[in-house]
Parts: C-alpha cells; sequence; structure tokens
C-alpha cells in the first residue's frame, strides 16, 4: 500500500490540495496525517473539512491541536478562538488521535 505522509498544513489550503492532488497522481491509497493542521495561515476550518473527507486517512494530534485543546479548557475571551468555527472544533475532537 503507497502512503502519502503529510504533516505541518498550518491552515494552507491551497498548498493541502496542491500535496494531495500530487498524491493521487501517485497513486496513494491512503494518507497519514501528523499534525497541525490550523493556524498560521488563513482556511483552518476549510483544512479540517478537507481532512475528514478523505478516505483512508490516520490522522494524529501534533501541538498545534493540543494548544487549541488546552484552550477550550481557558477564558477565550483573550484569544481569537471565535475565527475557529464550531464544526472545526468538533471535527478535531472527532478525529481519533
Amino acid at each position: 500500500m503507497k502512503y502519502a505522509i503529510i504533516s505541518d498544513i498550518h491552515g494552507n489550503l491551497p498548498a493541502l490540495n496542491a500535496v494531495l492532488e500530487d498524491a493521487r497522481n501517485h497513486d496513494v491509497e491512503a494518507y497519514m496525517l501528523v499534525g497541525d493542521y490550523y493556524c498560521d495561515l488563513p482556511y483552518p476550518n476549510e483544512v479540517v473539512d478537507t481532512i475528514r473527507n478523505l478516505e483512508n486517512a490516520y490522522v494524529i494530534k501534533g501541538n498545534k491541536e493540543g494548544y487549541l485543546n488546552n484552550l477550550a479548557k481557558t477564558n477565550q475571551s483573550e484569544w481569537v478562538f471565535e475565527q475557529f468555527a464550531p464544526l472545526l472544533m468538533k471535527s478535531l475532537y472527532s478525529f481519533n488521535m
């Protein structure tokens, strides 16, 4: 089985789409995503939605997901928590990480 190992997307949807297209062109059968899906660039919700819709994807939590998990347990009034759609939070927790 041929795997694509992808990490450090950081909300970069155009880059993720390019990598996925390249993987398809190389007959990849499964994906291993090894963390840091959101933050830093403008498409965190779309990145997570794209990952959720991949077939044969194994998703591992990175340090950025750990930060978000910790943030969810704190006072969010001084952070940009609102930029993350509720779907993002639900999706991150739904991955078998």
